[in-house]
């Protein structure tokens, strides 16, 4: 169900690795993840998940029926507590039991844990895919400049005993440091981006899921209470 928002996130490729040499990781560059709180809810995220409760949804009144009757009532009955009694009322005239209803809110909770497990599966397939390979790439880079910088300290160790003209290779050295550095910045860049944009959506998600856990829980001590 996820998958398509997941993919929503693939627009920017990182340049693939030139280089080849295995080297142990380098520490990930820091960033911060954004607040839930911070974080407007997220229409797709909830389309999304109203479509996954459509598609487990029974054929019976079940509590997404309920929900539709309280708000199918909402502009005749204002009050939410009045309007809860009546459309549980009318579900009882067709013979809907409370229990049937609280039973039906829990199979939703369940299918939002199912949906909430697809949607960590696709954020940590996106990490591999997207953030993992950035660091590849970066840490490609740093033992490249690394290398470049022994060349430019055995040329410098050299120019003190044979001719002036390791300068000239030095200045070369020096620019394509200056190249791969600028590489390796944007390379970290968009490895950046990726993570504020996986966080985005984690957050995103988090919230949409506390406010619909919260919304079924609290039908659900309603419907007990009656």
């Amino acid at each position: 169900m996820f998958k398509k928002i997941v993919n929503a996130l693939v627009d920017v490729k990182p340049d693939a690795p030139k280089e080849s040499v295995a080297q142990p990781s380098a520490p990930r560059p820091a960033y911060t993840p954004l607040a839930t709180q911070l974080v407007p809810e997220d229409p797709e995220i909830t389309a999304s998940l109203a479509n996954a409760f459509k598609a487990k949804a029974s054929s019976d009144y079940d509590y997404l029926k309920f929900l539709d009757g309280q708000k199918a009532l909402a502009a005749q009955i204002p009050d939410e507590i009045t309007r809860f009694k009546a459309t549980f009322s009318f579900a009882s005239a067709l013979g809907v039991t409370k229990q049937k209803l609280i039973d039906s809110a829990k199979f939703y909770l369940s299918v939002l844990a199912e949906e909430a497990s697809h949607f960590g599966q696709g954020m940590d397939e996106q990490t591999k895919s997207k953030v993992d390979a950035a660091d590849v790439a970066i840490q490609n880079r740093n033992t490249a400049i690394a290398n470049k910088n022994t060349a430019i300290k055995n040329l410098m160790d050299e120019i003190a005993q044979i001719t002036a003209t390791k300068n000239a290779e030095i200045k070369t050295r020096n620019e394509e440091i200056a190249m791969m550095t600028a590489a390796r910045a944007e390379l970290v860049n968009n490895r950046n981006d990726w993570m504020a944009k996986i966080e985005g959506y984690k957050a995103r998600f988090e919230q949409v899921r506390c406010r619909v856990a919260q919304e079924i829980s609290d039908n659900i001590n309603k419907l007990e209470k009656l």
